[in-house]
């Protein structure tokens, strides 16, 4: 944990950001970066490496009589990133119903890949990278649940008035657009999330690109 914020807007009484300690089965930690492979084609591990989490504990859990809330992983938009977790509509949701919220960029197709995805667009034999990643992603994903619902529920910045902030017994996922799309496998793969939300989802990348704001740029590259 690597910064506590009180008192850090009207719907959220705290701000927490740090890092997690994910597997790494990327050539690199950061993009351009592909799947290691071992000799079966299967991933292979590559060391651990730090990823960048975000969390949000609401106001309402913040009040002496409040009882714990719970926990919900929120899978960002199209080429977002964690910002998204303190978004208007996201704030009053998780103040209204006592959500803690966290997140993390997710690997392959956030803000810190858009020139990479570019590029590859350009020269599609680097495609396979953003897939590649977006696995990585979902393992990000996979353990930022399990680790805020895990040994962060003890730490001091996830408690209030002496407990902790939530029940880490039951924790939530909640994606939007992009956050649905990959949150479905996300969400197969967990063994820590019985429930979540996929909103404003696609049947797949294309159906979903043209009305996102954020591929008014990559449509440049396509009509080239």
């Amino acid at each position: 944990i690597e910064s506590v914020i009180d008192e850090y807007n009207d719907e959220y009484y705290r701000e927490i950001s740090g890092t997690i300690t994910v597997p790494l089965y990327m050539d690199a930690e950061n993009p351009p970066a592909r799947l290691v492979r071992g000799p079966d084609g299967m991933p292979e591990y590559q060391g651990d490496h730090e990823v960048d989490f975000v969390a949000y504990i609401p106001r309402s859990l913040a009040e002496p009589d409040a009882e714990p809330g719970r926990l919900m992983t929120y899978g960002h938009g199209f080429f977002g990133d964690t910002g998204e977790c303190n978004a208007g509509w996201l704030r009053s949701e998780a103040n209204e119903y006592g959500y803690v919220v966290t997140g993390t960029d997710w690997a392959g197709m956030a803000t810190g890949d858009v020139a990479y995805a570019a590029a590859a667009l350009v020269n599609l034999s680097d495609f396979p990278m953003i897939p590649e990643r977006l696995m990585q992603g979902v393992t990000n994903f996979l353990v930022l649940t399990r680790t805020i619902a895990g040994v962060c529920s003890s730490e001091e910045a996830f408690q209030i008035n002496g407990h902790a902030a939530f029940d880490p017994d039951e924790p939530y996922y909640m994606g939007m657009s992009q956050g649905a799309i990959m949150g479905a496998t996300t969400l197969a793969m967990s063994q820590d999330i019985d429930r979540g939300v996929l909103n404003v989802g696609a049947a797949n990348y294309p159906v979903m690109e043209g009305r996102s704001r954020n591929f008014n740029e990559f449509e440049l590259i396509y009509s080239a």
